[in-house]
C-alpha cells in the first residue's frame, strides 16, 4: 500500500507537469554581444545597412550569431522577426527610449525584438570600418560636406566598373587627370581638381561602408571620404588674357532734342455779361400842324392817307432818337379862280 507521501509527491508532479515550460536555451544575445540601446530606424537608409534577413523564429540570440558570422560588428532585431547588420550604426538612426522596442520576439514571446521602424542593437565591439591613411600616392584629407549652397564640392562623378571601393575611386579620378577623389553615399566616385565647396567635418558623418568593401568607409549623405594625389602637379591659376582694346569709333554727335516747353497755362476768360437790351420808348407821332382856313373856294379835300404798315423794329444796341416826320405841306390857293358862267 503507498503512503500517503508518496501519492502527495505524485500528485504534485502531475500538477507542474500542466504548468508551460521555460525555454532550456537562452535566447538573448549570443556571447560577447552587449545591448547599445533601441534606436530610430528607416526604410532609406536603415540604421544598419550592410546585411539582413527575416525568421518567423527570431530570436537575438538568432540575430547575432548571424552578424558575427558575415564580420560585422552590430546586429539589431526589428518588427518582432527582422534582423539587421552593419560594420557601423548609420547616422540616420537615433537612439530613443527601450519601451519604443517592445514588439516580442517571434521565436521567444518573453524577449522583445524592436517594433515598426525601431531596431534593438547589440554590438561585439569590433574596430569599425574605417578609411586608411594612404592609398598609393593618395592620402586622406578627412569627412567633407558636399552640396554647400547649391554647389558641389567636387565637379565630376565618374562611373566605376564594379561596386564602388577607395582603390577603385582614387585610380578612376587619376586616369582622368584629377587631384582629388571623393567617395559618397557607399558608392558614388567624385572628381575635381579644386574644391569649390564644403569644408572638414566630424568623422562620425561619414559612416557608410563602401559598397565593394564593407570594411572601408565611403562618405554619407552628402559627406564625402576625401583623398588627395600628392604627385599630382599643382595646377597653375590662368591669368585672364587682357583684352585688346578696341579703337572707339567716332561717335556722330546726336542732335539735342530741344525739351519741350511746357505750355502755359491759359487763363480762363471771365465771360463777359450779357447786356440787358433797354426798353426801345414808343416813338410819340408828332403832333400835325393846324392848316390855316382855306378861303373860297374851299379846297379840295385831301384823301386821308393809309397808315403805313408798321415794320418789325429790330432791336439796336443804341437808343434810336425818334426820327420826327415832315409835316405836309398846304395845297395852296388858286390865285385865279373860275368864274361861273353868266346864264342867258
Amino acid at each position: 500500500m503507498l503512503s500517503k507521501s508518496f501519492i502527495a509527491l505524485a500528485a504534485l508532479i502531475a500538477s507542474t507537469s500542466a504548468l508551460p515550460r521555460k525555454r532550456q536555451v537562452d535566447n538573448g544575445p549570443t556571447e560577447g554581444w552587449e545591448d547599445v540601446g533601441c534606436y530610430t530606424d528607416s526604410a532609406v537608409p536603415r540604421t544598419l545597412i550592410d546585411a539582413s534577413f527575416a525568421d518567423a523564429e527570431m530570436t537575438p540570440a538568432l540575430c547575432t550569431a548571424f552578424c558575427e558570422a558575415g564580420g560585422y560588428g552590430f546586429a539589431g532585431v526589428e518588427y518582432g522577426l527582422e534582423c539587421y547588420c552593419g560594420y557601423v550604426i548609420q547616422p540616420t538612426g537615433a537612439l530613443t527610449t527601450a519601451a519604443e522596442c517592445s514588439v516580442p520576439c517571434g521565436g521567444d514571446p518573453t524577449l522583445t525584438c524592436g517594433a515598426g521602424n525601431r531596431m534593438y542593437i547589440y554590438t561585439n565591439g569590433q574596430a569599425p570600418p574605417s578609411a586608411p591613411a594612404t592609398v598609393g600616392e593618395w592620402e586622406y584629407q578627412g569627412c567633407y560636406t558636399d552640396f554647400e549652397n547649391q554647389t558641389r564640392t567636387l565637379l565630376r562623378v565618374i562611373e566605376l566598373s564594379g561596386p564602388a571601393t577607395i582603390e577603385t575611386c582614387t585610380a578612376g579620378c587619376k586616369s582622368e587627370g584629377h587631384r582629388f577623389a571623393g567617395l559618397e553615399y557607399g558608392g558614388e566616385c567624385w572628381c575635381g581638381d579644386e574644391l569649390l565647396s564644403g569644408g572638414p567635418t566630424a568623422e562620425s558623418e561619414c559612416a557608410m561602408t563602401c559598397a565593394g568593401d564593407r570594411t572601408q568607409i565611403c562618405g554619407g549623405p552628402f559627406r564625402l571620404t576625401l583623398y588627395l594625389d600628392t604627385e599630382a602637379p599643382v595646377p597653375e591659376p590662368e591669368e585672364p588674357e587682357e583684352p585688346t582694346p578696341e579703337e572707339p569709333e567716332p561717335e556722330e554727335p546726336t542732335p539735342e532734342e530741344p525739351e519741350p516747353e511746357e505750355p502755359t497755362p491759359e487763363e480762363p476768360e471771365e465771360p463777359e455779361p450779357t447786356p440787358e437790351e433797354p426798353e426801345e420808348p414808343t416813338p410819340e407821332e408828332p403832333e400835325e400842324p393846324e392848316e390855316p382856313a382855306p378861303e373860297e373856294p374851299e379846297p379840295t379835300p385831301e384823301e386821308p392817307e393809309e397808315p403805313a404798315p408798321e415794320e418789325p423794329e429790330e432791336p439796336a444796341p443804341e437808343d434810336p432818337e425818334p426820327v420826327p416826320e415832315e409835316p405836309e405841306e398846304p395845297v395852296p390857293e388858286d390865285p385865279f379862280p373860275e368864274e361861273p358862267l353868266p346864264t342867258a
